[in-house]
């Protein structure tokens, strides 16, 4: 993804911390998509421009059908059908091929011994003990690092590579007596991944792999340019190719360890300390080796694991603090919100310190996360609304059978309210391809009045009783049926607790002229 940088300003003000009063004062950048994201915006509005009467309509391209999908009844069914009726294991074989490089290995290995293996797997993280051990390594990492987001200066001016933390380092920051500029995107990723990354992966992974999230942001900016099948040696893919290399050795090394680890016989010096490796990645490792898995299908298999882990819910806790600080009403309103879920306090900061980074403050927080997801409909809401701003997804189906696609009488009076409410039946055949498009959906005002602008109640409803709650109602942002995200239940947790955490402890404010378009993101 192609980014623009706004610079921000971090001030140096700090005292005794509490979520009301807070005691680090942060100006902040805003980041935003460019050309990637315009070219998502073009699509959704080509889709919209049609001025469908149904909720499904067909591209005839290159002899083959293509069957987009925006009707909510229609995408249920078609998401809940069974492998065999339609699957996505031809989209995921082409993306293991196009985008992680694996040559088509995974394609030509048996399915039903791969999707066992994944399925055993991925149904790990939606449920204890995984769930809660990951959970657990969240609140240790906030409570470790939230405070030192930024490391202020204390006196004096400049602050070098060696002062900061790996997080500040990616952000450019630059240090004055009192501020500290930095670019806010690559701060919020790196943050949030080492923190998260450790909860599936493991410290020593990281440690032994120090350029691995920097290779991971430069090969994914490149993620249009290896679907259209540019070979990785052209130019603008070089160095991107090179960075994937580097990942897929790190994890054929690292899936050696831990079956070796497993089995005793681990004699390597520096990956000594697994015992914070997740029991997902043990079966793993396991199951890839039982299955006698090419080196090409086990690396690439778990490099789109962990690209999922920590590419995609990074961007959206930039936007969900981006959001919340740039609206002071709904701020304050969700502080209010997780006050009883979360307390931060600090010692205040030596000021006969030259630097801060010699006398960090001496944080500690006490944070609910299970509380944070269950009490705090705000906080939820706005987390959708973000999921449905800026999450343009597509859920690809190739039909192995003819099916009856069932559009709603409901449906067809949403798409077409002249016509009689009655429902439809639209014929799918075999060897045609079903796009479910997610990004259509969310920006439809039928389904969401004014789609455009950013709204964090939108998604609070009230129960029986009349009690807030918060449901999605027609979004799928996380799939359905069998393909359904299995680290959604974690992502939940990884977006409220962080993101929480952040406000608890950091005041944000945008620094200098906002251009006016960004008022409408």
């Amino acid at each position: 993804m192609n980014i623009e940088l706004l610079r921000a300003r971090f001030s140096t003000k700090i005292e005794q911390v509490h979520l009301s009063t807070t005691g680090f004062y942060a100006y902040c950048a805003i980041v935003f998509p460019h050309k990637s994201r315009k070219r998502k915006i073009l699509l959704t509005k080509h889709l919209h421009s049609r001025k469908q009467t149904t909720g499904i309509w067909a591209l005839n391209i290159a002899n083959q059908k293509f069957n987009f999908i925006t009707a909510p009844s229609i995408a249920k069914t078609v998401l809940g059908l069974p492998s065999s009726v339609a699957s996505g294991d031809e989209s995921t074989n082409y993306f293991l091929e196009a985008f992680f490089g694996d040559g088509g290995a995974t394609r030509r290995m048996p399915q039903e011994a791969v999707w066992n293996l994944n399925h055993k797997t991925f149904n790990m993280l939606v449920r204890d003990p995984w769930l809660g051990r990951a959970t657990e390594g969240i609140v240790r990492g906030l409570k470790e690092r939230v405070g030192e987001l930024v490391t202020l200066q204390g006196k004096g001016e400049g602050k070098g590579a060696v002062d900061c933390k790996s997080w500040e380092k990616t952000a450019n920051p630059t240090s004055f007596p009192d501020h500290v500029e930095v670019d806010l995107l690559p701060l919020i990723r790196t943050f949030v991944s080492e923190i998260a990354g450790p909860t599936l992966l493991g410290h020593a992974f990281f440690e032994n792999n120090p350029s691995f999230l920097e290779d991971m942001w430069l090969w994914d900016s490149k993620f249009s340019l290896y679907l259209s099948r540019m070979p990785g040696w052209a130019p603008g893919l070089r160095e991107a190719t090179k960075a994937r290399k580097r990942m897929l050795d790190a994890f054929e090394e690292y899936l050696d360890v831990l079956v070796e680890h497993r089995r005793g016989t681990n004699s390597r010096e520096r990956w000594n300390d697994l015992g914070d490796v997740s029991s997902v990645m043990f079966e793993r490792a396991e199951g890839w080796k039982e299955i006698d898995a090419p080196v090409e299908v086990r690396t690439c298999n778990e490099l789109l694991l962990v690209w999922g882990l920590l590419v995609n819910t990074n961007l959206v806790i930039y936007w969900y603090l981006y959001h919340i600080y740039s609206t002071p009403n709904l701020l304050s309103a969700i502080r209010a919100e997780i006050d009883p879920f979360i307390k931060a306090s600090s010692l205040p900061m030596d000021s006969s310190s030259p630097n801060i980074s010699t006398a960090p403050p001496s944080n500690t927080l006490y944070i609910d996360i299970n509380a944070l997801t269950r009490s705090c409909p705000l906080s939820k809401s706005t987390y959708y609304e973000i999921l449905r701003l800026y999450v343009m997804s597509f859920t690809f189906k190739d039909f192995h059978q003819d099916f009856h696609a069932q559009q709603s009488a409901s449906d067809t009076s949403t798409f077409n309210p002249r016509s009689h409410p009655s429902s439809k039946s639209y014929l799918l055949r075999k060897g045609e391809k079903a796009i479910v498009a997610h990004c259509a959906h969310q920006k439809d005002a039928r389904f969401f009045p004014n789609p455009e602008e950013f709204d964090a109640r939108r998604f609070i409803v009230n129960d029986k009783t009349g009690k807030e709650t918060v449901s999605m109602g027609t979004m799928k942002a996380f799939g359905g049926g069998g393909s359904m995200c299995k680290g959604r239940n974690y992502a939940e947790r990884e977006v409220l607790g962080i993101g929480a955490a952040i406000l608890a402890v950091w005041n944000c404010e945008p620094v200098g002229v906002i251009p006016a378009y960004i008022d409408a993101l």
